[in-house]
């Protein structure tokens, strides 16, 4: 499976993000997100995932799990080889966004990750 970004993050979203999923991973491997700060996120370790924090297009059927304290990945049932899928996740549902240190201002935080996923 391979999975590749199609739209620039935009920078202020830097300081929340430690790394995503790009690139070739193993079939069935989730596709996630991980944050720098942890401590900082409106939903923590083990609360339910907001339902629509990641989507794509085409629907593809899964769900997202957490995977440790910082990692949420959607974990994907199955995927058609000859389709294409673009997903997005919405850091607004994670992250405060606000305040001197993210001014909201500077953050478009609907669809922060939006990536193709291919067999």
């Amino acid at each position: 499976v391979f999975v590749e970004r199609i739209q620039p993050l935009n920078e202020a979203l830097l300081p929340f993000l430690d790394s995503y999923t790009s690139g070739v991973i193993a079939a069935g491997e989730p596709v996630v997100v991980r944050f720098s700060n942890p401590e900082e996120l409106k939903v923590k370790f083990g609360e339910p995932i907001p339902s629509k924090a990641f989507e794509f297009t085409p629907a593809l059927k899964g769900k997202a799990v957490w995977i440790d304290e910082s990692t949420v990945g959607f974990q994907y049932d199955n995927i058609d080889k000859d389709q294409n899928y673009v997903g997005r996740f919405k850091m607004g549902d994670f992250v405060r966004a606000g305040g001197n240190r993210y001014p909201t201002r500077s953050l478009s935080l609907a669809s922060a990750y939006v990536a193709r996923i291919s067999a």
